[in-house]
């Protein structure tokens, strides 16, 4: 027998999702088996974002599949990662990919087991599906602008309370409901986004630090390089422009998860609204 140690690199891409790793054994009898390719395949453990996996595996050839085990879907089942066979211990390393919009297709890649080329086709879809996330909210603040139109006329100060975050904003503002936000409020010139991850849903993110949780979605949305993280008060923040809009973007660290609220408005506006966004971000308390 020898040694295998898969190491998963640390990106936001299914940063709380465990890869689970499997093994070609036709002739196991292990309850916890999948089928790839017509061929079962005995687990061995699970691998965490930024973390590894050692395990002792025969001397004989061998075939190496990671899954996302959130969907059993052919999409979410890496290409097998083939091992030679000998004594030797092996390191294999990989990171997490997505494939299509809103985290549906998210697959592992083995480092070495495709080219570069490919590799860069796969970043290339993945940066056109986060993209289509993030326009989303362009879309969404379009329509709420249309919406909102003739709601002028209101006295400003008002609480919004959805999901635990209470958030202090004015009377012109009335809620909306827009799918990918837990909730959105919005006034004539200005949208409210908020999103939340779950540690319930994601366990380890439990770990992270506002500002590592910050960094880690800005490493995924491979933004301009001007885009930075900067201290708000206890958490952090950051800023950018997409499609005429301009965001103000807040994490924030609940007891039970982290919140990125997005308060956007047209580029033209944000002088006038960057005051109001940083008394409205410094409002937002968690129940």
């Amino acid at each position: 027998m020898r040694t295998l140690t898969v190491t998963r690199s640390k990106r936001f891409i299914g940063i709380a999702m465990p890869v689970a790793i499997y093994i070609e054994d036709a002739a196991s009898n292990d309850h916890n088996t999948i089928t790839v390719d017509e061929k079962s395949c005995c687990f061995l453990g699970f691998v965490n974002s930024g973390g590894s996996l050692t395990v002792s595996i025969p001397d004989g050839e061998q075939k190496i599949y990671a899954v996302t085990p959130r969907s059993m879907q052919k999409s979410n089942i890496s290409e097998a990662y083939v091992i030679p066979a000998g004594t030797e211990d092996v390191m294999l390393s990989g990171s997490v990919y997505f494939l299509s919009s809103f985290f549906k297709a998210v697959t592992f890649v083995f480092d070495g087991s495709i080219s570069n080329e490919e590799k860069k086709k796969i970043k290339k879809k993945e940066s056109l599906s986060f993209l289509s996330f993030w326009a989303l909210g362009t879309v969404v603040l379009t329509a709420i602008t249309l919406t909102v139109l003739f709601f002028s006329n209101y006295e400003p100060d008002k609480t919004f309370t959805n999901d635990g975050v209470s958030i202090t904003l004015t009377t012109k503002f009335i809620e909306q409901s827009y799918d990918g936000f837990n909730f959105v409020y919005a006034s004539n010139e200005v949208a409210v986004l908020g999103s939340k991850e779950s540690f319930s849903d994601f366990p380890d993110l439990a770990d992270y630090t506002n500002e590592e949780y910050g960094l880690s979605v800005l490493n995924a949305n491979e933004f301009d390089p001007t885009v930075m993280l900067k201290p708000f008060g206890e958490s952090y923040s950051f800023s950018y422009q997409a499609e005429g809009y301009y965001y103000f973007c807040v994490i924030y660290k609940s007891s039970d998860a982290f919140w990125l609220v997005q308060y956007a408005t047209d580029v033209e506006l944000a002088g006038d609204y960057a005051d109001d966004f940083e008394k409205w971000a410094n409002s937002v308390t968690f129940s």
